[in-house]
C-alpha cells in the first residue's frame, strides 16, 4: 500500500523513537533529487519533507522543486499513471497557499480538491483562465477535473468578466453542453459528467447561441435528458439547473451556480 502523508504519520508515530541524529530532516539537496526522482516512492518522501518546512522557511529552490513535483504529479494522472493522488492533493493546498503564479498550470489539475485552491484561482481572474481552460477543453481530464475547472471558470466570470478570453469560454461551455466525443474521459460515457458545470459556466457568459442552448435543456423532461446522457442524476438537475441560470435565480444545486466560487469566501465566514 502507498504512503501518504497521513498514514506516514500515523506509521512514524507507532515506530519506536530512532537516536535525534536519525529524526532530523533529509538535507534539503536530497529532498530535491528524491522529488525530481521518476518513481513514485522518492517523490513521496521528498514531497513529504518538503511539506514539513514552514512556508517562510522554504527556499526559493525549494520552492521551485515543490511546484515541479506539482507538475510531475499532473503528467503522471493526466498519462494514466498511479502517482500518489492524495499526497499530490497536500501538495496543490500547499502550493495554492504560496499564490504564486508559477503554479497555476498545475494547479488548475487539482481545483476538484476544493478550497483554498479553486478560491485563490477565482482571486488570479483572468491570468488563471487559460490554465483552467486548458484542464477543461483536455481529453485527458477526467469528468471531476473538468467540472472543477467549469465552474471556477464561471467562478471567475462573475467575479472579473470573461474578458479577453469570452470567445474560449463559450467555446468551452458549448462543448460540454453538446456533450465531448466518447474518447474524452469527460464525456457522458464516462461516470462523472460536466455538464451542470457547463450550464454554470454559460449562465455567466450568456452569449445568444448559449442561451439558446439552455433554453433547450430548460424545456427538455428529465426522461428525454437521462435517455441523451444515459445518467438519471443529469435527468433530475438539468432543466431546473437551465431554467434557474436563464432566469437569474437561485440554482438548485451548487454545480450549476455561477457564482459558487467567486462568492464562497462571504458564505463560509
Amino acid at each position: 500500500m502507498r504512503a501518504t502523508t497521513t498514514t506516514l504519520i500515523l506509521w512514524l508515530a507507532a515506530t519506536p523513537a530512532a537516536p535525534a541524529s536519525a529524526q532530523k530532516r533529509p538535507p534539503e539537496a536530497e529532498v530535491l533529487r528524491q522529488m525530481a526522482a521518476g518513481d513514485p516512492r522518492s517523490w513521496e518522501a521528498g514531497v513529504v519533507a518538503s511539506l514539513g518546512v514552514a512556508a517562510e522557511k522554504r527556499s526559493p529552490a525549494l520552492l521551485t522543486a515543490m511546484i515541479g513535483a506539482l507538475e510531475h504529479s499532473v503528467r503522471w494522472h493526466a498519462g494514466g499513471g498511479n502517482g500518489p493522488i492524495e499526497t499530490g492533493g497536500h501538495l496543490a493546498q500547499a502550493l495554492a497557499a504560496t499564490r504564486d503564479p508559477r503554479v497555476l498550470p498545475a494547479l488548475a489539475w487539482y481545483a476538484y480538491n476544493g478550497p483554498p485552491a479553486t478560491v485563490i484561482m477565482v482571486d488570479f481572474g483572468h491570468q488563471a483562465v487559460p490554465h483552467l481552460l486548458a484542464v477543461a477543453m483536455s481529453p485527458d481530464a477526467p469528468g471531476d477535473h473538468a467540472r472543477a475547472a467549469l465552474s471556477v471558470l464561471a467562478g471567475i466570470v462573475v467575479r472579473h468578466g470573461p474578458g479577453k478570453h469570452g470567445p474560449e469560454l463559450a467555446e468551452a461551455a458549448a462543448f460540454h453542453l453538446d456533450g465531448p466525443p466518447d474518447h474524452y474521459l469527460s464525456s457522458w460515457t464516462n461516470p462523472i459528467s460536466p455538464l451542470l458545470e457547463a450550464i454554470a459556466l454559460a449562465g455567466a457568459i450568456r452569449t445568444p447561441e448559449l442561451l439558446e442552448r439552455l433554453e433547450v435543456i430548460a424545456a427538455s423532461t428529465p426522461a428525454r435528458i437521462e435517455e441523451v446522457t444515459g445518467k438519471p442524476y443529469l435527468g433530475k438537475w438539468a432543466p431546473g439547473c437551465a431554467r434557474a441560470v436563464l432566469d437569474r435565480t437561485e440554482p438548485p444545486t451548487a454545480s450549476c451556480d455561477p457564482a459558487w466560487w467567486a462568492t464562497y469566501p462571504e458564505r463560509v465566514r
